[in-house]
């Protein structure tokens, strides 16, 4: 599956589209556009260097209470 920024989704046909924030598949980490780039950092920070470092680098963030990342 892959997700893109709404623009571009018709383009995409036939593909496995899905509307989450971010999609991982595989090799492969897609987001939605700008408003996803949060939830798109933090999911390369934990594939790239585990799930440990990415909980020490949302700790310091300062995100509103029930932020869903």
């Amino acid at each position: 599956p892959l997700t893109s920024h709404p623009s571009v989704k018709a383009q995409l046909e036939g593909f496995d589209y899905s509307e989450d924030s971010v999609v991982i598949s595989g090799n492969l980490i897609t987001s939605r556009g700008p408003g996803t780039a949060f939830p798109f950092a933090f999911a390369l920070v934990e594939r790239l260097c585990g799930a440990d470092k990415r909980a020490e680098v949302f700790k310091p963030m300062v995100f509103p209470a029930g932020t869903p990342f």
